[in-house]
């Protein structure tokens, strides 16, 4: 059996997603909540009787992909987002429903990581197979929950200074 990989999600007629693979994308509650490009939004999941379908868009800064990532790895090792990672305009009752909501979705993706939900899964994602994709945290953490995430974490470093 191959390593588990990365694919991209199509929308071209006729494409189905391969039946041992599970779709991280930000919709899921495996997605990374910040968003690349120039609408500089970060998404903020809602947990919901529907699941983790809901999100917010809240005004954030413009993210690269390494950006994105490094946020990404950051957080979901446990540490605390770097205040220009964190969405921009949200009232004290908004930071503390963020904080809340975020913590319960890292709770999550952690109990889905220790019960192997996607051990041995190929990962698809809308990322280019060849950029940098916070699925590629997913699968080193899937392969072993105690994986060195340094090298996506290194992307975010000089945020914290």
């Amino acid at each position: 059996m191959a390593d588990p990989s990365r694919i991209l999600l199509c929308r071209t007629k006729g494409w189905r997603k391969p039946p041992e693979a599970r779709v991280v994308a930000r919709n899921t509650i495996f997605g990374n909540p910040w968003v690349v490009g120039a609408d500089g939004a970060y998404c903020w999941p809602r947990g919901t009787r529907a699941g983790w379908q809901s999100s917010h868009r809240t005004p954030a800064g413009r993210l690269t992909a390494e950006q994105a990532v490094g946020a990404f790895a950051v957080w979901i090792h446990g540490y605390p987002v770097p205040v220009r990672l964190r969405p921009d305009i949200l009232p004290p009752t908004s930071r503390r429903r963020w904080r809340d909501d975020m913590q319960a979705r890292r709770a999550a993706i952690w109990q889905a990581l220790s019960l192997g939900e996607l051990r041995g899964l190929d990962l698809c994602c809308w990322c280019a197979t060849d950029a940098t994709c916070h699925a590629d945290v997913l699968l080193a953490l899937a392969a072993d929950t105690r994986a060195d995430l340094s090298r996506w974490m290194d992307l975010v470093a000089g945020e914290f200074d």
